[in-house]
């Protein structure tokens, strides 16, 4: 809704002024720690030997946040990847950039004395608002003398912003990628074996070591995607043994609009070539290439029925969807509505007719004026190519005249309304759409006139 101010002496139209979106944090500060802080005053779960590392490295990947702490814990590679890398100075070295940190404990944990397993473990806390970059660098692959050998030297690289509130929040793509067993066993319980999240396509795959059975691509070439970061999730044993089972994470990113299917095989590929099993991501791809469904999502967007503009959900939270199934014995499934769009994954069944949301005051359902029954057009679907759905809903906000929130319209509400047509520097009141009585997508002069009328009608305010 755009938002104008017409003050009934002036036949000039102001600027227009976008809505604002106001949000309170109620976040607890986070604990202060010292640098170098002793290991008594620290977390438990932050690992101090090598035992714990594993498990840390295990259940978390190599991050985690906790506490108002950030734990980055690398593993560090004893192997030589170049007859030629240089070998006569540590060969790992953690680089940290931007962000304002507290650098509170770093250590490196090995398995013996000779450091045969090794992991580096690095804590921060923040002291101030910005982004990080956490990186380890291998200074023996740096030595080498090529084109990329600075890419070639970054072994692992994770990015986090630290907000207002000095809270972490990792940023980078293992914010909710696995890169760890535990991680990869929730997400596939949770996800299946083939997954969307956002522009993302993720496959899980997993087989035998040792033998020839494997996973392969068996999609030729790509059109609407290209590879992005991946993961090997396979458990870290501080025993070594033959055998077991591989983990891995493969994903791809979005680059264009479209319908597209990426397809792995499984079976004896490097010997027979016979495939025993294959996988299949039949992808549409939407909103240049920042959507990507699968055939089992359900994609919700809501508009407002008047102005046709998507509701901003964040600012009025409350939204949820309802799958009411009229067979016996089934069970209402309802779904937080977080953002808009907002996309359901593996909603295996049909939508029933009587799918629909529930929001919050003052949006209500449009009704026909004549026959007081829902209008028509509130709610739509719309069917893609490979069988994903996007639910359209329209409800209409409901002209209350409560601009500041309080329950009620009163007085309160008109003075502020007048407060701010009248003036170029008044703040804008915190619900100004609900004062749009006219449904025209603007709010001004008319509005009030008729914001006194409905104050006159309740006795507010006499004539």
């Amino acid at each position: 809704m755009k938002l104008k101010k017409l003050l009934a002496f002036l036949t000039a139209t102001a600027a227009v002024i976008p809505f604002s979106a106001y949000s309170f944090n109620m976040t607890a500060p986070p604990a202060v720690y010292a640098e170098d802080s002793t290991e008594s005053t620290l977390p438990d779960w932050i690992p101090d030997d090598f035992d714990s590392a594993v498990e840390f490295y295990n259940t978390y990947g190599e991050t985690h946040i906790a506490d108002g702490l950030l734990c980055v814990v690398f593993r560090e590679e004893k192997k030589r990847f170049h007859e030629d890398e240089y070998e006569c100075f540590p060969r790992y070295t953690i680089r940290t950039s931007s962000a304002d940190v507290a650098k509170i404990k770093k250590m490196q944990l090995c398995s013996t004395d000779d450091c045969e397993e090794c992991f580096q473990v690095i804590v921060y806390a923040p002291n101030g608002e910005g982004d990080l970059t956490v990186s380890l660098i291998d200074r023996w692959r740096n030595t080498q003398q090529t084109s990329d050998s600075k890419n070639n030297s970054t072994v692992s690289e994770y990015t986090f912003h630290v907000d207002d509130d000095l809270n972490f929040t990792e940023t980078d793509i293992y914010g909710w990628l696995p890169d760890c067993i535990t991680e990869y066993n929730d997400y596939v319980s949770k996800n299946g074996k083939v997954s969307s999240n956002g522009n993302y396509v993720v496959f899980c795959l997993s087989f035998s070591a040792g033998t020839p059975y494997t996973w392969k691509i068996l999609s030729d070439s790509l059109e609407c995607f290209k590879p992005a970061p991946s993961s090997n999730c396979t458990e870290f044993e501080k025993i070594v043994r033959d055998g077991g089972t591989e983990y891995s994470t493969f994903v791809y990113q979005a680059v264009k609009d479209g319908h597209e299917k990426i397809e792995y095989g499984f079976g004896r590929i490097y010997t027979t070539g016979e495939i025993e099993e294959t996988l299949t991501a039949d992808c549409v791809i939407l909103d240049d290439a920042q959507t990507v469904l699968l055939p089992s999502d359900k994609r919700i967007s809501i508009f407002d029925y008047d102005t046709g503009l998507p509701v901003d959900v964040v600012k009025r939270p409350g939204f949820a969807a309802q799958n009411i199934e009229l067979s016996p014995g089934a069970e209402l499934t309802s779904f937080d509505i977080t953002s808009n769009p907002y996309v359901i994954h593996n909603f295996t069944n049909e939508p029933d007719p009587f799918f629909d949301i529930l929001t919050p005051s003052p949006y209500i359902f449009p009704l026909d004026p004549e026959t007081l029954f829902v209008e028509e057009d509130y709610r739509s679907i719309k069917k893609y190519e490979n069988g994903a759905e996007e639910l359209i809903f329209r409800p209409r906000l409901q002209a209350t005249g409560d601009i500041d929130k309080n329950g009620d319209l009163t007085i309160a509400d008109l003075v502020l309304l007048q407060k701010w047509l009248l003036s170029e520097n008044a703040e804008i009141p915190f619900d100004l759409e609900t004062a749009d009585f006219n449904k025209d997508g603007i709010v001004d002069i008319f509005d009030l006139v008729k914001m006194k009328r409905n104050l006159l009608n309740k006795g507010h305010i006499t004539s």
